[in-house]
């Protein structure tokens, strides 16, 4: 049982970054564990790596990534369309 609490807290730092990534760019999103890397995809398709989620979260500074959803997730609808 003593590796029971990091692999909580790990799961639940993920939950929470998440949440506030869907709340920041304001989309449903899912975590996904592609070739071993772990990202978050919103229902755009557009993808967040971990890493680069992580820092926005900690320090609260969300504009790259708001900024990367508003230009990919337009072209990949204007690709789909």
């Amino acid at each position: 049982m003593g590796n029971w609490q990091p692999i909580n807290q790990q799961e639940n730092k993920i939950d929470l970054m998440g949440i506030e990534l869907s709340k920041q760019i304001n989309c449903a999103i899912r975590y996904l564990d592609r070739y071993n890397k772990p990202i978050f995809e919103c229902k755009h398709l557009v993808t967040f790596p971990q890493f680069a989620v992580g820092p926005a979260y900690d320090n609260k500074k969300w504009s790259h990534i708001i900024q990367k959803h508003e230009e990919e997730k337009d072209l990949i609808d204007e690709s789909i369309n």
